[in-house]
């Protein structure tokens, strides 16, 4: 499916004119500038005593827009971290339900994360920054650096041994073990909430997630609704993750300019729908577990050895079926997997099997049951994997599915459908205004 490009340039112009609006160094108007800063600066200096501070730098990541403060005492950095306008939406919710998580992983988990300092809504003449989370600044390289070559399609580096990919491994390895340590009872962004023992966690409403996401900010014209219910079971999350994908087919204006294209996907996407309940059916007695749409080797910070720092970005993370956090992570080698040829896709069956053994290791280091790595095993062999990535994908679904169509079970669902050229467009428009997209129940 092909994203929108006029679309796309109407949000890249909200990003644009958010950035031009609060940009720290606008030549026409230094004033302004000057008040922008000791805004944020008074801000962050108020959560520590009065110490003063310095705004020394901004950076934009890929759905939002930092601004990052220095204290002039101890030289301790804080960064202020808002969601950006035309590539995050719901921002409000969004940042609510990253703060949650971030508190959940630090007091629940060892996994490292920044530390949150405080959270809150601009006012006044800066009321059009949004909301925002301040928390520490973390000090190291992203992994994606150390590990990848970008010139060779982001595969990992050829001086990579396997030593140090163990290494990686073994600390991904934990992270899914501290994240699998916990259940929730529906799929959803968590809410938190005090108690007289302190804070609770529940999975409160529809989840926000990378698809959905990108779906609204490259594909879909219109805001996609969102439900204040989270789902109940993993069925009906895996339909209305079909669904999402049949409003971005019905709603995005190529489907009409490229049908070839618009019918692999509508055909993939309704063997998706047929196999629900199916993949539901392996998880159905598991209780949710919590799980990150956007972790990867591009999320992590590192120092020189290898050695996890911290993990960021947790926006696209949400209690979900337990085969998401159970597949093997489809990032271990750098590539998405729509881009794998026939070599890539073996290679990566090899580093599933170096995972899982560093996973069976910290699981005995650990000294608990090998719960986790069987599972995962399990969701390998039986084709989890490669629905759970599909289910998920917003885009290139076609090119994920030509990798799996003759595996099992998938070759067993799958039927020839009556709308296979060109000339049948007009039916799958038909069909897919049958099928838009519903809010979660």
């Amino acid at each position: 499916m092909r994203s929108d490009k006029d679309l796309k340039q109407a949000n890249e112009a909200v990003e644009n004119k958010w950035i031009e609006e609060f940009t720290t160094n606008p030549a026409d108007d230094p004033e302004r500038t000057m008040r922008l800063r000791s805004y944020l600066e008074d801000i962050a200096s108020n959560h520590r005593n009065g110490m003063s501070c310095k705004l020394h730098k901004a950076e934009r990541g890929g759905f939002h827009y930092c601004f990052v403060l220095r204290f002039e005492e101890d030289g301790v950095q804080w960064i202020f971290r808002f969601p950006l306008p035309g590539s995050s939406f719901h921002r409000h919710r969004k940042t609510e339900a990253e703060l949650a998580v971030m508190q959940f992983i630090r007091e629940k988990t060892s996994i490292p994360t920044p530390k949150t300092i405080a959270s809150g809504v601009t006012d006044g003449e800066f009321k059009g920054l949004g909301p925002y989370i301040l928390m520490k600044y973390i000090e190291g390289n992203f992994l994606s650096n150390l590990l990848l070559d970008y010139k060779n399609n982001d595969r990992i580096r050829k001086g990579i041994d396997n030593s140090q990919l163990r290494h990686v491994y073994r600390q991904i390895a934990g992270i899914h073990l501290d994240l699998f340590a916990h259940d929730f009872s529906a799929i959803g962004s968590l809410k938190m909430e005090d108690s007289e023992t302190g804070h609770i966690w529940r999975a409160a409403s529809e989840p926000l997630t990378f698809k959905l996401t990108v779906t609204q900010g490259m594909m879909v014209g219109t805001e996609i609704p969102v439900s204040n219910k989270p789902f109940s079971s993993a069925s009906k999350y895996f339909e209305h993750l079909t669904s999402q994908t049949l409003t971005s087919l019905a709603e995005n204006k190529t489907t009409r300019l490229h049908p070839e294209e618009a019918s692999k996907d509508f055909n993939a996407t309704h063997l998706l729908r047929s196999m629900a309940q199916h993949f539901a059916a392996k998880i159905e007695q598991m209780p949710f577990k919590l799980y990150c749409d956007d972790l990867r080797f591009g999320n992590i910070m590192a120092n020189d050895s290898f050695d996890i720092l911290a993990i960021i970005d947790l926006e696209f993370t949400y209690a979900a079926p337990a085969s998401f956090l159970g597949s093997p992570p489809w990032w271990i080698v750098g590539t998405e997997p729509f881009e794998w040829d026939d070599e890539d896709k073996k290679d990566y069956g090899v580093k599933v099997d170096m995972f899982i053994d560093e996973l069976e290791k910290e699981e005995k280091s650990r000294k608990v049951e090998q719960t986790l790595s069987q599972f995962m095993r399990q969701c390998w062999s039986d084709g989890s994997f490669w629905y759970n990535f599909a289910v998920r994908e917003c885009s290139e679904l076609k090119d994920v599915m030509k990798l799996c169509l003759d595996m099992e079970p998938f070759r067993s669902f799958l039927q020839k459908p009556s709308w296979d050229t060109e000339d049948d467009i007009e039916k799958i428009m038909s069909a897919l205004g049958c099928m838009k997209i519903q809010p979660g129940e």
